[in-house]
């Protein structure tokens, strides 16, 4: 997040997969809530990270992190 100007930006909430070697990051920007997907590879033992979804009603965040 600080290559992208967001040095001291901390995630709302965390939602892991079970069973799974992935976790949901949900952050707050000042453009809405951004939803970064946090994978561990095991084959070549590296995190791989990618923006999953960009979602502009807060409302569905908090669905989001109580699933």
């Amino acid at each position: 997040m600080t290559k992208k100007g967001y040095g001291e930006i901390r995630p709302l909430g965390v939602a892991p997969v079970e069973d799974d070697n992935c976790s949901y990051y949900y952050y707050a920007v000042p453009e809405g809530i951004l939803e970064l997907e946090v994978a561990f590879d095991q084959g070549s033992q590296r995190y791989s990270r990618q923006v999953t979804a960009f979602v502009t009603d807060p409302t569905r965040v908090k669905e989001l992190l109580e699933t």
